[in-house]
C-alpha cells in the first residue's frame, strides 16, 4: 500500500516553478552570451517576456519530469522526459517517411492533372519560394546564423538541429509525444475524466506553440505541404505514435514506473478526517502512520469497498476483483 502514499501537492508546485526559473536563467544567460539581452534603460516588454516563456515551453516539458522526480522521489516523470527525447530521433525516421509519401502523392498529381512537361516548371517555382523568415540567410548545411535565441523561430530543440525536418516542427512534435504519453497512461489507468486536465493543457500548449512558431523551413529543404496546418497534423500523428509505443513498452515490462502509479486510487484521508480515528464517513476502515492514512485492507469486506471505491475512480466502471470471485 506504500505505493499509493500521496504526494504532497507542494511538492509539484515547487517542481512546475523550479523548472520555470531553471528555463528562464538557461535563457537569460545565454541571450546575454550572445549580446541579444537590450540595452540598459530599455528592457523588454511583457508581451515579449510571455511570448519567449511560450515559446520555450517545449524545452521546459523536457526538463520538467526530471525536476519532479528529484523533488517527489517517484521515479515515474524523468520518464516521460526520456520519452521526449527519444521523439527527436525517430523524429529523424518520420522526415524520409513523409518526403517518400509526398513524393509519390506530388508524382501521382502531376501524372492526373498536368500536361505533360509542366512538371519540372512547377518544381523549379516551388524552389524559388522564400523558406527563411525575417528574410534572414542561413550559411550552408541550415546552421541559422547569428545568436541562437536572436534568431530562433519556435522550431527545432536548441541542440538538436541536426534533426531538423520541414514537414514537423521538433517544438510540436516534442509537446505531442510527452503529452500523448502521458494522457493515454492516464485514460487507460485512471479513466478518460481523470485525463481531462492533462489533454486539455496538451493540446492548448500545442496550439499555442503552433502559432508562435515562425517558417520552418530552411535552403534546400523540400517544399511539398509545409503550411502551419499539414505541419500540424503531421506533428500530432508523430506525437501520438511515439507516446503510444513508449507508453505500451512501459506498460508491458515496467508499469510501477507508469505516472497514473503514484496517483492513489483513493480519495485523500487524514486522522482528522476520521471517525474514531479509523472509519470514514462510509464506514470504510483506514489506518493512518505519520499522518498518512492508507486503506485498511484486513477484512474481505473492506477490500471489496474499496476495490469498488478503485473502480469508480480509474473510470473503468469495472471491480478491481472478480463478483464471483471472493477478494485475496
Amino acid at each position: 500500500m506504500a505505493a499509493y502514499a500521496d504526494t504532497p501537492w507542494w511538492s509539484n508546485l515547487i517542481a512546475v516553478l523550479l523548472t520555470f526559473v531553471v528555463t528562464l536563467v538557461g535563457t537569460v544567460f545565454a541571450m546575454r552570451g550572445t549580446g541579444a539581452l537590450p540595452s540598459a534603460g530599455s528592457p523588454p516588454g511583457l508581451g515579449a517576456f510571455v511570448k519567449d516563456t511560450l515559446v520555450y515551453m517545449p524545452h521546459a516539458l523536457l526538463l520538467y519530469g526530471v525536476i519532479a522526480d528529484m523533488l517527489t522521489y517517484e521515479g515515474v516523470y524523468s520518464i516521460g522526459s526520456l520519452v521526449g527525447l527519444v521523439s527527436l530521433v525517430v523524429h529523424v525516421l518520420f522526415k524520409f517517411i513523409w518526403k517518400g509519401t509526398f513524393e509519390v502523392i506530388e508524382k501521382v498529381s502531376d501524372a492526373l492533372t498536368r500536361p505533360a512537361g509542366q512538371a519540372a516548371l512547377a518544381a523549379s517555382t516551388r524552389a524559388n519560394k522564400p523558406t527563411v523568415i525575417s528574410g534572414t540567410a542561413a550559411p550552408a548545411g541550415g546552421a541559422r546564423p547569428g545568436s541562437f535565441f536572436s534568431t530562433y523561430n519556435g522550431c527545432d530543440i536548441q541542440g538538436f538541429e541536426w534533426a531538423h525536418s520541414p514537414y514537423a516542427p521538433q517544438t510540436l512534435v516534442v509537446i505531442a509525444t510527452i503529452f500523448s504519453y502521458y494522457g493515454i497512461d492516464l485514460i487507460k489507468n485512471r479513466g478518460v475524466a481523470n485525463a481531462g486536465a492533462t489533454i486539455g493543457l496538451g493540446i492548448v500548449f500545442f496550439f499555442v506553440q503552433l502559432f508562435l512558431a515562425g517558417d520552418c523551413t530552411l535552403p534546400g529543404d523540400p517544399q511539398p505541404p509545409t503550411s502551419k496546418w499539414y505541419q500540424a497534423i503531421l506533428a500530432a500523428a508523430e506525437g501520438l505514435f511515439t507516446g503510444g509505443v513508449a507508453y505500451s513498452v512501459v506498460q508491458v515490462y515496467y508499469p510501477d514506473r507508469l505516472a497514473s502509479s503514484a496517483i492513489s486510487p483513493f480519495p485523500k484521508t487524514t486522522p482528522n478526517m476520521l471517525k474514531d480515528g479509523k472509519y470514514d464517513k462510509d464506514g470504510n476502515p483506514w489506518v493512518c502512520v505519520g499522518g498518512v492514512c492508507y486503506p485498511d485492507m484486513s477484512t474481505v469486506e473492506a477490500r471489496k469497498k474499496f476495490a469498488d471505491i478503485a473502480a469508480a475512480s480509474t473510470g473503468n466502471g469495472r471491480a478491481a476483483v472478480s463478483e464471483d470471485c471472493p477478494a485475496a
